[in-house]
């Protein structure tokens, strides 16, 4: 259905995360349990080039899509727009993953999608992606 590019960009930047030292931890550390969000910098690298529905897929690929959310959303609230205003510096810095892989950054939907009122269409493309 024409999302071959862009399911690609979906695939490489699902893991930007694991780039992060505290992601590195949890994967060098088998004793080392503890939750790592690695999904949430892919999510934030996508919302930035204007392409909100990878940023849905990269965000739920371990727990499920998110809510989209709203301008009150918050951190804590489990939605994208939430999650988006995560801090992802310190221990959570994935700055090293644009040091190793190159995503195109161009407008990846196909041309059938972008017609106005297509909502249906949207929202089987996102979760087909």
């Amino acid at each position: 259905f024409e999302a071959m590019a862009h399911a690609t960009r979906v695939g490489i930047l699902h893991d930007a995360g694991k780039y992060s030292a505290a992601a590195q931890r949890r994967l060098a550390d088998p004793e080392h349990t503890s939750k790592v969000d690695h999904s949430t910098a892919g999510a934030v690298i996508a919302s930035n080039w204007k392409d909100m529905p990878s940023a849905i897929v990269i965000a739920g690929h371990h727990g499920g899509m998110p809510d989209y959310g709203g301008r009150f959303s918050t951190v804590g609230d489990g939605t994208l727009l939430g999650r988006l205003k995560k801090d992802l510096s310190g221990d959570y810095d994935y700055s090293a993953f644009g040091l190793e892989n190159t995503v195109d950054k161009g407008m990846m939907m196909p041309q059938w999608l972008l017609k106005p009122d297509n909502y249906f269409s949207a929202q089987f493309y996102t979760r087909r992606c």
